[in-house]
């Protein structure tokens, strides 16, 4: 089972777009910025169509858990912390 949500949040003062694909145990997700404005349904049918492809997803690996919501400000901070660089200490 193959499972996308897309959820519009206002992190002050952009408003973003996460995106969540489920495909079985593997979980992904990547993070839009949409600007200050508030986004239009043009514009997001725009992004969904012609750049989900081009979406960089940051993919991890679920436990056997059933499908559960997850609420879009954890999805945020997850978004957030998956695209940060990573400190390198050598």
């Amino acid at each position: 089972m193959i499972k996308g949500v897309l959820t519009i949040v206002f992190d002050e003062p952009f408003y973003k777009a996460i995106f969540e694909r489920i495909d079985g145990n593997s979980y992904s997700v990547a993070q839009v910025n949409l600007g200050t404005s508030l986004p239009r349904m043009p514009e997001i049918i725009y992004l969904v169509n012609r750049k989900y492809s081009k979406l960089n997803f940051y993919r991890t690996t679920i436990e056997n858990r059933a499908d559960r919501h997850i609420n879009p400000k954890r999805a945020q901070r997850l978004a957030h912390t998956a695209t940060q660089p990573k400190a390198n200490w050598d």
